[in-house]
């Protein structure tokens, strides 16, 4: 059978490129590992593919790495392709590339990718002070005059992409990673942990799989329509229709999860998003209503009420208020997994709504609040994209707040804002993050675990979270953060930046912090990393005395979000120093001041 067969082994006198040894890897992994998602028809063409001569198999690579779907000719110049023409025609017999004839007249894909000469020759003209999408639509509408026409034979069109993103997709687990990343690895940009690789299939069956697949083909078609405000409502329902006829689950977690209710749910979101963008927003609301009843993820149930909320709200009658009210009831009453900020915010709508219906007002419960420090600077309003504070003009605002702290009471401290809890994730529990359970890790180029952040993660770790917990408590964090600096330190990791760490600053930190304190704040980023990943305060801090203590700098006009109230009545909850710095505009001193 053509599909069992493997790829020839090159003689000794061929050398194969890089890349074409890196797609040899991944072809015998996913063959190997993963045949039952490929259909018959896929593995009889990647046997083809590798059966033709190695200049065609490179180039065709070379084909993929290059992202449109048509490439002109001229444009391929490759060293180790010395005849670029036998090449391509090698591979238009096989079926893997198509060359442009008149017959298929000017597809939009392929004037999406013309350049302004191209254009200009084809219109026939030889200066034109139009601009390149005038030129287009000039084109679109025309079409190629037949003497012209010569200027696209030599245009050829990628057919082989998607049988290329399958492998790739079924190697990497997701649909955005390719061959560069053997090519970083071999030239020591990056290096990746040595975790032990557990291959389980990505998707229970191959029908899931063409089902991803297809799901997030139509959500890329439906965003960048909507991008266009040329989104057609039948185009719209197909998708969503498809979005909910999804394979059955068996019950048990599969990596590709996570994949399939990102697509879906996306999907669901646009037509939400085109609703509104229709002004239509009752119809819009009992579409967020839909998606809320239905999303299994927590985060996607908050986001559909928060907007389901915000629309009736927004329409201002006594009926749609009173189904705010009930939704913020529901909501409160029945979701125990909330983050502490939604739930402050579900709290604070009700006593709104509460009050505008002439209803006995609940009032929302209170968060500790922070010691309040008021500063003047000077602004430099000159600067492009952000502006810059103190009498150089050079600095962001919660720089020159921590240049000042540190001044007057002396210590150490640094702007690490959401960097610092993903760091104390990284030092303290690396070996629950790169545990090898099945499924955790499909390949060695990852740089966290595919179930981090689903509602199982912490549950298939539960032992190994429960002991690493104990050690903190017990006051062992400095040690395991010394060993986890002296074995992992520069491993590429989703959780740590070692080029941009400040070592000593985050050391003392550790040992500074309370041990009971430290565990309690692990256990909330490893059980529940989607609430927690966002709101730390800006600049984190250690005093004289060895304790560190937390900033949160606010500008002119600027005010706490909810996230940023969780963290600190979580900090001050756990005895360590929060204090929120307000920052008002200064007049520059007169010039004898200066």
């Amino acid at each position: 059978m053509p599909d069992s067969t493997p790829p020839p082994a090159p003689s000794r006198t061929e050398v194969l490129p890089y890349y074409l040894q890196d797609f040899r890897r991944v072809y015998r992994t996913v063959i190997e590992l993963d045949r039952a998602l490929l259909s018959p028809k896929e593995r009889e063409d990647l046997a083809r593919l590798l059966a033709l001569g190695l200049p065609a198999q490179a180039l065709l690579l070379r084909f993929h790495g290059r992202r449109p779907e048509w490439l002109a000719a001229s444009g391929l110049c490759y060293k180790e392709i010395p005849d670029t023409a036998a090449a391509l025609r090698e591979l238009e017999e096989a079926a893997f590339l198509h060359r442009w004839n008149p017959q298929d007249g000017l597809p939009e894909g392929l004037l999406a990718c013309l350049k302004r000469r191209d254009c200009l020759a084809l219109l026939g003209r030889g200066r034109d002070t139009g601009r390149l999408p005038e030129l287009r639509t000039a084109l679109l509408e025309r079409g190629p005059r037949e003497a012209d026409a010569s200027v696209l034979r030599d245009w050829w069109r990628f057919e082989a992409r998607l049988l290329l993103d399958t492998v790739l997709l079924l190697f990497f687990a997701n649909r955005r990673q390719g061959l560069e990343s053997f090519v970083i690895e071999a030239l020591g940009h990056l290096r990746h942990p040595p975790v032990r690789v557990s291959r389980v299939r990505l998707f229970r069956s191959l029908d899931e799989r063409v089902h991803f697949q297809a799901l997030a083909s139509l959500r890329d078609e439906l965003e960048q329509d909507l991008a266009d405000d040329g989104l057609r409502e039948t185009k719209l329902e197909t998708a969503v229709e498809r979005a909910r006829s999804r394979p059955p689950r068996d019950g048990n977690w599969s990596p590709g999860d996570r994949l399939l209710d990102a697509a879906a749910e996306g999907i669901q979101v646009l037509r939400c998003a085109w609703l509104e963008q229709q002004e239509d927003p009752a119809a819009a609301g009992r579409e967020w209503i839909t998606l809320l009843e239905q999303s299994p993820r927590r985060r996607t149930r908050e986001h559909a009420l928060r907007r389901a909320l915000i629309l009736g709200v927004r329409a201002g009658e006594a009926k749609d208020l009173r189904q705010c009210l009930a939704l913020c009831d529901t909501g409160l009453g029945a979701d125990e997994g909330q983050s502490p900020a939604f739930r402050q915010e579900l709290e604070r709508r009700r006593s709104r709504l509460q009050k505008k219906l002439g209803h006995a007002v609940i009032p929302a419960s209170r968060w500790r609040s922070a010691e309040v420090l008021e500063l003047e600077a000077p602004r430099n309003r000159e600067q492009a994209g952000r502006a810059c504070w103190g009498w150089k003009g050079q600095q962001t605002v919660e720089d020159w707040v921590l240049e000042q702290v540190l001044q007057a009471e002396g210590g150490l401290g640094g702007h690490l804002e959401n960097a610092l809890p993903r760091a104390l994730l990284a030092l303290l529990a690396w070996p629950i993050l790169h545990a090898p359970l099945p499924g955790a890790f499909l390949h060695p180029f990852q740089a966290a675990p595919l179930d981090w952040g689903s509602e199982g993660f912490a549950d298939r770790r539960r032992s190994l979270i429960e002991r690493t917990l104990r050690a903190v408590g017990e006051g062992r964090a400095p040690e395991i953060a010394r060993d986890t600096l002296r074995r992992r330190d520069g491993y590429h990791s989703a959780f740590i930046q070692w080029e941009t760490l400040d070592r000593e600053l985050l050391m003392q930190l550790i040992g500074g912090w309370p041990p009971r304190s430290l565990a309690g704040i692990l256990r909330l980023l490893l059980e529940q990393p989607a609430y927690w990943r966002r709101g730390f305060p800006d600049l984190s801090l250690v005093d004289r005395g060895g304790h560190p203590c937390f900033i949160e700098v606010k500008g002119p006009g600027d005010s706490l979000r909810p996230e940023q109230e969780q963290w600190i009545d979580r900090l001050l909850g756990e005895g360590l120093k929060v204090r929120l710095c307000r920052v008002r505009e200064q007049r520059e001193p007169s010039p004898e001041a200066v």
